[in-house]
């Protein structure tokens, strides 16, 4: 974790902190992960007054899934990513469709501003639900 960068932010599972029993936080390299996580899983109009920030995910799950849709996934991750969330760099995004579950899983490796030598991981896997 980086103290000097001083990265804070609420945890959204609302766990209770043990000793002063307000909410608990996420620091540093944790709340880039949540913050990220939300920003990919954010889907139309979640957000209100800001219609941008939306890459509706879940919507590809229900597309006949190709090449074509797993370029356009990356290129729109990127994108969010780069407007959203600016104390990141993308490494790389891996977008694979698992044909047996119907899942959808990402990976997003990426290098947190300040901290060159220390590249983070993020893993997403959403399935249909039936």
């Amino acid at each position: 974790m980086n103290n000097k960068l001083n990265i804070t932010d609420l945890d959204l599972n609302f766990t209770k902190h043990p000793l002063t029993k307000d909410v608990s936080i996420k620091l540093g390299q944790d709340a880039i992960k949540q913050s990220l996580k939300n920003i990919i899983l954010m889907n139309l109009l979640e957000k209100p007054f800001n219609i941008g920030l939306n890459l509706n995910l879940r919507d590809y799950l229900f597309e006949n899934f190709d090449i074509f849709y797993m370029i356009q996934i990356k290129q729109e991750i990127l994108k969010i990513i780069t407007k959203y969330e600016s104390r990141v760099i993308i490494n790389n995004i891996d977008v694979n469709f698992d044909e047996k579950t119907q899942g959808l899983f990402v990976s997003i490796d990426y290098t947190i501003i300040g901290e060159e030598q220390n590249t983070q991981s993020l893993t997403i896997n959403l399935e249909r639900s039936r």
